[in-house]
């Protein structure tokens, strides 16, 4: 019953590598669910792993992590996000504790990029319903799903296309898998292509 959904599927959650990474973790919900995105760490910062210990979880490190405040600012952005997945390892097996005996928690809550509020949740299940239900997630899946079809990344360019076909999808029955992929096969960014103008030959 903790299992559902991508995130808990384990092809998703080896990104983590073999020590289920808060930092990994979050990063990637940052950046592919998100469509979010944070700076490298600076030269100086030591990010050598810290090992987990007796009474010390991954989250427990994470949150000394988020408490200093050299590294919090930027950290507070993307860890928080994997807290809900620290249950399950590094290849995605689930646990009530670590090899060292440490509880592990599936709670939490969350700020969105552009929200202002923070977002309470129980368990793994409660935080993807709140992705889930997350606009910006659904605009993310939209702009991957485009560049999927298209075969290219999206590019700067492309203007406002992936936004018309997300609005357009969202309107033809609440936004399903079907509608969003009619959409983005009916619009322009799919249905023409941009040609460069053509350069004179020097004589």
């Amino acid at each position: 019953p903790a299992r559902g959904g991508l995130l808990t599927q384990g092809s998703t959650l080896t990104v983590g590598g073999d020590e289920a990474s808060m930092v990994t973790r979050g990063l990637f919900i940052l950046h592919d669910f998100l469509h979010s995105a944070v700076g490298s760490a600076p030269p100086c910062a030591d990010t050598t792993p810290v090992p987990i210990q007796p009474g010390l979880s991954q989250r427990a490190i994470a949150l000394g992590r988020l408490a200093n405040p050299s590294c919090g600012g930027c950290h507070s952005r993307f860890e928080p996000l994997a807290f809900a997945l620290e249950k399950f390892d590094g290849v995605g097996a689930f646990h009530e504790q670590d090899e060292l005996g440490n509880p592990l928690r599936e709670d939490g809550a969350i700020r969105l990029p552009g929200s202002d509020r923070e977002l309470a949740y129980a368990s793994a299940a409660g935080f993807m319903d709140l992705l889930a239900a997350s606009d910006r997630v659904r605009m993310t899946f939209t702009r991957k799903l485009a560049q999927f079809a298209l075969g290219r990344p999206m590019v700067e360019s492309d203007g406002p296309a992936p936004d018309v076909s997300h609005r357009q999808a969202l309107g033809t029955d609440g936004g399903t898998y079907h509608a969003l992929l009619a959409a983005i096969v009916r619009s322009d960014l799919f249905q023409t292509v941009r040609t460069e103008p053509s350069t004179p030959i020097p004589q």
